[in-house]
């Protein structure tokens, strides 16, 4: 029944720059620089170390690419 369906949205942000992976959601930037991306067993990539933020609206992912 699609009326009883129910999502969660979660937001990572990130930026490569000069062959690093920065993780631009990160409460101390400095630490988590240089963040390491991985391949999973179904051939999925996560970024290890990530910050991730649930969102429940449009306006909570504009909120959090104005801080990235």
């Amino acid at each position: 029944n699609k009326l009883n369906s129910h999502f969660k949205v979660r937001v990572n942000y990130f930026e490569i720059y000069n062959e690093s992976l920065n993780d631009l959601l990160s409460q101390n930037p400095q630490s988590d620089s240089n963040l390491k991306l991985r391949e999973q067993k179904d051939g999925s990539l996560v970024v290890m170390g990530a910050n991730t933020v649930p969102v429940s609206c449009p306006e909570d992912i504009f909120e959090l690419l104005m801080v990235g």
